[in-house]
C-alpha cells in the first residue's frame, strides 16, 4: 500500500527512552552562557481530528473537542532539544562588560544580568514529517499559540494530487518552552551583595553568578491541508503531542493476508500514554570566576580627539581618532558621550596597548540640525580605572543643495499669432533645456536656460511656432546619429543629421553650437547628410532637429534625441 502524506513513516515500536541530560559551558564575548540539553526524545504522536472536524488555528478557540480522535505520528524518537542561557557581568560605574577571568581591584562595584531571553535561544533537532526545525518559542506555561502556519516551524511538505488539483501539504512542529526564573547565586568571600549588584571588598578570588529555575517544554502539531480536502487552510486541534506506547492491529486485520495492515496504525492510529507529553529541562547555572587585585591601579590620563576643530555637515558619520597612555602601561579602552550629558553612550572595541589610537564613527543621525555641538571622550584601563573627560565641538551645517529648475513647469511661447508650449524636465543652473511642441494645432520648438536663481528665463532663443500645412503625401523623414550618446563630463559627441524628403526643406538644428543653426535641403537629391561635433558638454543636452518645407504639400517634421553627461564626483 502507498503511503501518503498522512502515513509516511514506518512504525517503530514505541517505548520510553531515558532522558540523557548534559549542560556544557558556552561563552561568547563578554558574556557567558551554559547550554541545557534534554537527549533521546520519545517517539511523539499529534492529535488527528477525525473525520468531518476540521480545526482553523485562526479562528477556532484552544482545546476544542472533535468527535473522535486518533494518534497519529508525529515526531521520531532519538529527537533532541537545547535551551541556552546567558548572562553578562557588568561594571557598575562605567557600564562596560566584565569577562570571565577578569582581574577587579578593590572597591569595584559589578553587577549581574541574564541576557534577555530569545526565541532562538531555544533549538531543537530531529525527525518528525520528516525534517528539523531550528528554534522554539518561550510561551507562557508552555502554550498553546494561536498561531498560524508559520515558515519557521516546517518539518515537512509534500506535493499531493486530489481531485485532479496538484498542491502542497505542509507540516509544521512547534516547541513551546516555559519562562523560567532567574536570580544571583549568593556572594562568595570579597564581596558584599545586595541583589545583583556586588562590592569587591577585598583581594582574592571572586565567584559569581546566575541560576536559572528548571522548566518545561510541550510539542505541538499544525498542517496546511490541500484546498480539496476539507477546503484547505491551517489545520491544528491544539493538543499536546503524546509518547506512542504502541500499536494495536485488529484481530480481523491479518497482516499474512493483508501485508498493508503493518502499516494499520499509520492510517488509524497508535496507543499513547494517557497524560501529554511534557519535556522537562532541569535548572542551570552561569558562573564567572574573577580574581580581586589590591586598589591602588592609576588612573589613566585623558584621551586626545582628532580632528580638532572641526566642521561637518548635519545627519553624516565622522570617524574620530582617540589615544591615550597609561602610567602603569595597562591596556586600555574608550568611552563616548555623545550628547555631552555625562553618561557613556558607546565603548570602543577590544583593548588596545597604551599609546596605541582606536577610531569610532558617531551615528549618522547624531546632529541633525546646523549649530555647533560638544561631546566627551573618557579612557579606561583595563583594571577599570577611568580617566577625566575630553571634550571636543564639532560645528555642522546644512548640506549645500544645488540650485536647479523644476521638472513639470509648462512654458510657453509665440511667434506672431501662434502659440506653444511644453513641459520642462530637471535642469542644474546654466543649463539650457530645447521644449517641442507637436500637440498643435500650432507646432514649433524654442530653448530656455535656467537661471542662477532657479527660474526659468521667460524669454527663449530660436523659437519657432506655426500651424503646421496641409500633411503631404510623402512627409520630411529626419533621423539623428549620436556617438556617443553618453560621455563624460566637458566631452563632445559626433552628430549625424540625415534628411529625407522629395521635397525641398530648410532644416534648423538646436543644441549642438552654442546657438541653432540651418541645414538646405534639396528634394531633387532625395537625401542630405549633415556632420557636426557638439561643443564640450557639462550636462544632458537635448539636439533637435526641426524641418519646414520649402512649398507647399509637406509638412514640417522635428525630430529629437538626447545626450547624457555623467555627473562629477568631487571629494568632499
Amino acid at each position: 500500500m502507498e503511503k501518503t502524506f498522512f502515513d509516511r513513516v514506518a512504525i517503530i515500536p514505541g517505548f520510553f527512552i531515558a532522558l540523557l541530560l548534559l549542560i556544557s559551558p558556552m561563552v561568547s564575548e563578554a558574556s557567558k552562557g551554559v547550554s541545557v540539553t534534554v537527549d533521546n526524545l520519545p517517539q511523539l504522536a499529534h492529535d488527528w481530528v477525525g473525520t468531518g472536524s476540521v480545526y482553523n488555528t485562526d479562528t477556532v478557540p484552544l482545546d476544542t473537542t472533535a468527535w473522535g480522535a486518533k494518534w497519529l505520528w508525529g515526531l521520531d524518537a532519538g529527537a533532541s532539544a537545547s535551551i541556552l542561557y546567558r548572562a553578562s557581568l557588568i561594571n557598575n560605574d562605567t557600564g562596560l562588560e566584565i569577562s570571565d577571568g577578569s582581574n577587579l581591584p578593590v572597591g569595584t562595584t559589578i553587577r549581574i544580568e541574564r541576557v534577555p531571553a530569545q526565541d532562538s535561544d531555544i533549538s531543537w533537532n530531529g525527525t518528525g514529517k520528516a525534517f528539523d526545525t531550528p528554534y522554539g518559542f518561550w510561551v507562557a506555561d508552555a502554550g498553546p499559540q494561536s498561531r498560524a502556519c508559520h515558515a519557521e516551524d516546517q518539518t515537512y511538505s509534500e506535493l499531493v494530487v486530489l481531485n485532479g488539483v496538484e498542491a502542497p501539504m505542509i507540516a509544521y512542529t512547534l516547541l513551546d518552552v516555559a519562562s523560567v526564573n532567574e536570580q544571583p547565586v549568593g556572594p562568595s568571600a570579597n564581596l558584599s551583595c545586595s541583589g545583583n549588584i556586588c562590592e569587591v571588598i577585598a583581594p582574592g578570588p571572586i565567584s559569581i553568578g546566575m541560576d536559572f529555575s528548571a522548566t518545561y517544554g510541550r510539542f505541538y502539531y499544525r498542517y496546511l491541508d490541500h484546498p480539496e480536502h476539507y477546503g484547505g487552510g491551517c489545520r491544528a486541534k491544539n493538543a499536546q503531542m503524546r509518547v506512542i506506547t504502541g500499536c494495536a492491529i485488529p484481530a480481523w486485520c491479518d497482516p499474512s493476508i493483508e501485508p498493508w495492515c503493518n502499516d494499520y496504525c499509520l492510517s488509524h492510529g497508535f496507543q499513547v500514554e494517557p497524560q501529554p507529553y511534557d519535556l522537562q529541562f532541569p535548572q542551570a547555572n552561569v558562573t564567572f570566576s574573577l580574581n580581586a587585585t589590591p586598589a591602588g591601579n592609576s588612573d589613566p590620563l585623558p584621551p586626545t580627539v582628532i580632528p580638532q576643530p572641526f566642521t561637518g555637515e548635519t545627519n553624516t558619520a565622522y570617524p574620530w581618532t582617540v589615544a591615550a597612555t597609561d602610567p602603569d602601561n595597562d591596556d586600555l579602552y574608550y568611552q563616548f558621550d555623545w550628547n555631552d550629558d555625562g553618561l557613556a553612550d558607546q565603548n570602543s572595541g577590544s583593548a588596545v596597548n597604551s599609546g596605541v589610537s582606536q577610531v569610532l564613527s558617531n551615528p549618522a543621525g547624531l546632529w541633525s540640525s546646523a549649530g555647533t555641538y560638544t561631546f566627551k571622550v573618557r579612557t579606561i584601563d583595563v583594571n577599570f580605572a577611568v580617566s577625566s573627560w575630553t571634550s571636543a565641538q564639532i560645528t555642522v551645517t546644512e548640506p549645500v543643495v544645488p540650485v536647479e529648475c523644476s521638472a513639470g513647469e509648462t512654458l510657453s511661447w509665440t511667434v506672431g499669432s501662434d502659440s506653444c508650449s511644453g513641459v520642462t524636465s530637471l535642469m542644474s543652473a546654466g543649463g539650457s533645456l530645447v521644449l517641442s511642441d507637436s500637440t498643435g494645432p500650432a507646432t514649433g520648438i524654442a530653448a530656455f536656460s535656467c537661471r542662477a536663481d532657479g527660474t526659468w528665463d521667460s524669454v527663449p532663443t530660436a523659437a519657432s511656432c506655426s500651424a503646421p500645412p496641409v500633411p503631404p503625401a510623402d512627409p520630411i523623414d529626419v533621423k539623428i546619429d549620436l556617438d556617443p550618446k553618453l560621455i563624460r563630463y566637458g566631452d563632445t559627441a559626433d552628430v549625424t543629421i540625415n534628411i529625407t524628403s522629395p521635397e525641398d526643406a530648410i532644416c534648423t538644428v538646436y543644441g549642438v553650437r552654442d546657438s541653432s543653426f540651418s541645414i538646405s535641403h534639396l528634394g531633387a537629391d532625395g537625401i542630405t547628410t549633415h556632420l557636426e561635433t557638439t561643443k564640450q558638454l557639462t550636462s544632458t543636452q537635448t539636439i533637435s532637429v526641426y524641418c519646414q518645407p520649402g512649398g507647399p504639400g509637406a509638412s514640417p517634421s522635428q525630430t529629437e534625441e538626447m545626450i547624457k553627461v555623467l555627473p562629477t564626483i568631487q571629494e568632499l
